[in-house]
């Protein structure tokens, strides 16, 4: 899921947009996710680690990627 998140991300605004908020969606379920781990389970997973991590990434990447051009415009030189 996320790599096809990932690969897919240039296709236009509105894919860009949802991948953006699905990622913000994913960070603030993970941030939720660590508390319980570390402060309620008092527990360490390196699975569960590496996937909040992953979607830390995927939030930066869909934050930082350039929106696409609307079709029908040409690019300003």
């Amino acid at each position: 899921f996320s790599s096809l998140l990932f690969l897919c991300s240039s296709i236009s605004f509105h894919f860009i947009f949802r991948l953006a908020q699905a990622a913000v969606g994913s960070c603030l379920l993970s941030m939720y996710l660590g508390y319980l781990l570390m402060f309620v389970l008092e527990d360490f997973c390196l699975v569960c680690v590496c996937t909040y991590v992953i979607n830390g990434l995927l939030l930066l990447i869909a934050l930082n990627s350039p929106p696409a051009q609307p079709q029908g415009t040409k690019k300003q030189n």
